[in-house]
């Protein structure tokens, strides 16, 4: 009988559903077993865990961002980075929004991967198209009372940048559970 591999994969608030992603998808497989820590849980039991455990950090945090300067990236596209150093291994979406054009290619490089995905999403690149609207009205605002009008676009603008972030994080996590996680568990 073989042993099985483990990962501890430590999130942070903003990247708990992901960390829940990627433990429904390692749960499919028979050789690994995962467990996951808050960033907290993680900073508490720092001292219990020795350089064999195999650690998955997902997110840009406090603890990530040390380490992503000592990480190979391993892949890198659309803002969507994963990469290690020894056992452990970042995973994180840049916290630039892809321009229009950008994002348009991310939706025909995911759609490669998930075929429902371009048509759920091309209604994003609409508002994306005014998010230069938005920063044009903020400096006219005062004088030509449009405050209503640059706020809908903006809240649009923002509401999009989060459902891009989750597509790239969602993209992300399949990419690595793919094509990455055997490798980083050196199998």
């Amino acid at each position: 009988m073989f042993d099985k591999k483990e990962v501890i994969i430590i999130y942070d608030n903003e990247s708990k559903e992901y960390c829940d992603y990627l433990f429904a998808l390692i749960s499919t497989k028979k050789d690994t077993v995962a467990r996951c820590l808050s960033l907290q849980q993680y900073e508490e039991n720092i001292a219990t865990l020795s350089s064999e455990n195999n650690i998955i950090f997902i997110g840009n945090n406090k603890i990530t961002e040390s380490k992503i300067k000592y990480t190979n990236n391993t892949f890198k596209k659309y803002g969507m980075n994963y990469g290690w150093i020894g056992r452990h291994c970042m995973l994180y979406v840049e916290d630039e929004m892809l321009e229009q054009d950008e994002y348009r290619e991310f939706i025909d490089y995911t759609s490669k991967i998930n075929t429902k995905f371009k048509e759920e999403n091309m209604s994003v690149l609409a508002i994306q198209q005014n998010s230069s609207i938005v920063s044009l009205f903020s400096l006219f605002t005062p004088i030509l009372g449009l405050g209503y009008i640059a706020y809908k676009l903006y809240s649009n603008y923002s509401d999009n940048k989060k459902k891009i972030k989750d597509q790239q994080y969602g993209t992300l996590i399949n990419i690595f559970f793919t094509n990455g996680l055997d490798k980083f568990l050196g199998e």
